[in-house]
């Protein structure tokens, strides 16, 4: 159900599965498991420090707290999401610009499908939505450019007012990547995800997205290493292959947020 400012109500049944609902513990958890069993060697509970590219092999430094470790490889693909520390030490582009996804999970009375609110006083430019998670539990969050934490208690107190059984529900909040960067390759380096800006500018998804823009880079990886050559001049082909298929779609997004912040209730 679509609700308007006025609490105009549009109704909107499909015909089939538009979305699914993910548990993102149990989806990272399971990609865990398919890249153990092709082979992959996990390190969990180190952090990289740093990444050096040099002409012939990349170097990384991880470790617990003095980052003593040091790994060589050939090449170096950073999925490091909205920490943008690394890409940014290694000239890498980041995102334009952010929002803030804001959303806390609660037990709701009256709740029976997915509900999206659309306002300025709810979510100036962006949108608002209830989800429900079964057993009387829902996901309420809000997209917004800014003051998030503000509009989400805005958005509970005025939609869910005695509809909601906790008090003070614990609140999460996290900045979303909007619009590609300038940079997603270097020598012997490419960013994928979030890291490349890789996200939906209109909802602030990205898990379609970042595996789409995967498969391009493993496969221009895989030509690469056929080649032999892993230099910048090469793997750019993968910054200009997904920006030639999304880049459309990501200025497209952020066109329609513009006219949406513009427009009165």
């Amino acid at each position: 159900s679509f609700f308007s400012p006025s609490s105009v109500i549009i109704d909107y049944t499909p015909s089939s599965t538009l979305a699914f609902v993910v548990d993102r513990g149990l989806f990272d958890r399971g990609i865990l498991e398919q890249a153990k069993n092709k082979g992959v060697d996990v390190h969990l509970g180190e952090k990289v420090c740093r990444v050096n590219s040099y002409e012939d092999f990349v170097e990384i430094e991880s470790g617990n707290e003095d980052c003593r470790k040091k790994v060589r490889a050939k090449v170096v693909v950073l999925a490091t999401g909205i920490n943008y520390q690394l890409p940014r030490s290694l000239g890498l582009g980041v995102p334009a610009d952010f929002m803030q996804g804001t959303q806390t999970e609660v037990e709701v009375e009256g709740l029976s499908g997915t509900e999206i609110y659309v306002g300025k006083r709810i979510s100036p430019g962006a949108f608002a939505w209830a989800l429900p998670l079964g057993n009387g539990w829902a996901r309420l969050g809000i997209l917004a450019e800014s003051k998030g934490v503000f509009h989400l208690k805005g958005f509970l107190k005025e939609r869910f007012a005695g509809r909601i059984k906790q008090e003070s529900p614990t609140i999460f909040q996290k900045r979303i990547a909007c619009g590609a960067a300038k940079r997603s390759v270097r020598n012997r380096i490419l960013t994928v995800g979030e890291a490349a800006g890789q996200v939906k500018t209109t909802t602030g998804g990205g898990i379609f997205y970042g595996l789409l823009c995967s498969e391009i880079a493993v496969r221009i990886l895989q030509e690469s290493f056929s080649k032999k050559d892993l230099s910048e001049r090469q793997l750019v082909r993968y910054d200009r292959l997904w920006k030639s298929k999304l880049g459309k779609e990501l200025r497209m997004g952020i066109w329609m947020r513009k006219i949406m912040k513009r427009l009165t209730d």
